[in-house]
């Protein structure tokens, strides 16, 4: 009894430190589908537990012996199934990939960010700015990426883009963690005019 305890309460505790909504991150992360399956080998195992007590009860305990090799089998596929959950982030995505994203801000600027390959370590990030008239803007005296974890508290990270001519403006940074992080882009032009804007990325492990 007080196994099946112990793993009612790991599947409850494994549930709440999922990203909120807890229904989207149970279906759209690695996390989310190995607890799935954990959650459903279990259910199988406590069946087979009810069916293996109502057979004692019947005095039919040589009928046991090929389902209580099933339940053994599927315990340890469980206890394996909750040993790779130790070593998953509960909010990493499952194959995110490369991101691109245009956000306008309140004057018409459409703003780019693109980031890739989007994983664990180091990425490339790209930001591109366009004028409301659909030109290329590239006048910018400072490019700011404000890094926010969104399901950890890891503190804030700042990645400063170097300036140049061409209009494309590309640094290459670490991304610490997997999971959810808003991106805020800030710019600031020659004339001293700001563009600011908010992303928000899904970052696999590689």
């Amino acid at each position: 009894m007080g196994h099946w305890c112990c793993s009612r309460s790991g599947c409850y505790r494994d549930l709440i430190i999922l990203p909120e909504p807890v229904l989207t991150s149970l279906f759209t992360t690695t996390y989310g589908y190995v607890l799935l399956a954990k959650i459903v080998l279990l259910l199988v195992m406590i069946a087979f537990a009810w069916r293996h007590a109502r057979t004692a009860r019947q005095g039919k305990g040589n009928r046991l012996a090929g389902s209580l090799k099933a339940e053994l089998a599927i315990g340890a596929v469980v206890l394996a199934l909750a040993a790779v959950l130790t070593h998953l982030s509960p909010g990493q995505p499952e194959a995110a990939g490369p991101f691109k994203e245009v956000q306008m801000t309140e004057d018409g600027s459409a703003i780019t960010l693109q980031v890739s390959p989007n994983v664990t370590g180091e990425n490339q990030f790209e930001v591109g700015v366009k004028a409301p008239d659909g030109s290329v803007v590239n006048d910018l005296e400072q490019i700011t990426l404000t890094l926010t974890h969104l399901d950890m508290d890891m503190g804030i990270y700042e990645i400063t883009i170097p300036k140049n001519d061409t209009g494309v403006y590309q640094a290459e940074e670490y991304i610490s963690m997997p999971g959810r992080w808003s991106i805020t882009v800030h710019l600031l032009t020659r004339s001293l005019d700001s563009l600011d804007t908010e992303f928000e990325i899904d970052t696999a492990n590689p």
